[in-house]
């Protein structure tokens, strides 16, 4: 692993199986933070 970045893998698997509508899944995803930042 190259230091300070982090693999992703896990977190993508979590996202993509956890009990969540698909509507919530984009939102943590990327939904959230497009809102935020006036990007979407």
């Amino acid at each position: 692993m190259d230091y300070p970045y982090a693999d992703n893998a896990e977190a993508a698997a979590w996202i993509e199986r956890a009990p969540i509508s698909e509507l919530d899944r984009r939102k943590i995803a990327h939904g959230n933070a497009r809102a935020l930042f006036g990007r979407g």
